[in-house]
């Protein structure tokens, strides 16, 4: 029959309730940018934010919510387990920068064109919001790869504390820049999650075991091809003509020097695919 457990709901009222929290404080937060851009500058300035907004947002936050919702339960299964699950921990997070990096930075090597071609020229100051909000992206996934590992050890008040420390340094950011604009209000995107992401190292190393070494090389193996790939496309944007699948032709350019670049630094998720995609082409081969 049913048994009610007074210290099973305890508990598990106490972890739902921090994690509840967290979540709203994340949403509170969600639109903050472009509430204070509406009140302080025009109505332009806020459809350029909204606009130069949108494509990174869409892009990550699709990849992060379907990552998100596999990792939690695969963290749990490993939660006493410290070593294996900061070995998910770093694999996870090397995974998806793997795929994520390129994608923001592919999007700020083709926001001119990509927005000239799409939304027509007029269009073109949502680029600077654009490149604003794939930097401040580029943060992300480290981040909350390493929360649903926390939250996988039932560690939910660290998680509260976390992202109260966040929305701390977000909202005092966000109204230090309110006198210089909305170009320095978007920055301050970029800026929160830099310390977003620095204030994680501490939570990682104490819950995860994953030192700060580990993380900074785990981030860098990443970002550092990314942007070489980035200035190549930077620079062949600046010497080729405009066209209109300009954007396309930069973007294919990308992902062959990513792709190449990462397989020169012996990256091992670009060895992975690799791997993949031979033995799927001996498999065609033979049938």
């Amino acid at each position: 029959g049913f048994t009610f457990c007074k210290d099973r709901f305890s508990r598990l009222f106490s972890f739902g309730s921090k994690i509840l929290c967290s979540s709203l404080l994340v949403a509170l937060f969600l639109d903050i940018r472009g509430i204070f851009i509406g009140k302080t500058g025009t109505p332009s300035d806020l459809a350029f934010f909204d606009r130069g907004k949108l494509f990174p947002t869409t892009f990550v936050g699709t990849i992060g919510t379907v990552i998100q919702s596999v990792l939690l339960p695969v963290f749990s299964e490993h939660q006493d387990d410290s070593v294996a699950l900061k070995q998910m921990v770093r694999q996870g997070i090397r995974r998806a920068m793997f795929l994520i990096v390129p994608i923001l930075l592919i999007l700020i090597g083709v926001g001119r064109p990509f927005i000239g071609f799409l939304l027509t020229e007029k269009w073109l100051p949502a680029v600077f919001f654009l490149n604003c909000f794939a930097i401040t992206y580029l943060f992300h996934p480290p981040q909350y790869i390493a929360v649903e590992a926390i939250k996988a050890k039932g560690l939910s008040s660290q998680i509260l504390y976390i992202e109260i420390l966040r929305k701390v340094v977000e909202f005092v950011t966000l109204i230090a820049a309110i006198p210089f604009g909305c170009r320095a209000i978007a920055l301050t995107a970029v800026l929160s999650g830099a310390v977003s992401l620095a204030i994680m190292f501490p939570f990682n190393k104490r819950y995860l075991g994953y030192t700060h070494t580990e993380q900074l090389c785990d981030i860098f193996s990443i970002v550092l091809p990314g942007c070489i790939m980035l200035a190549c496309l930077l620079f062949c944007d600046a010497k080729i003509v405009d066209f209109p699948g300009k954007w396309v032709a930069l973007g294919a350019t990308g992902v062959i020097v990513y792709m190449a670049i990462m397989l020169l630094f012996r990256n091992s998720v670009a060895n992975e695919i690799m791997q993949i995609c031979k033995r799927y082409l001996r498999t065609r081969h033979t049938c």
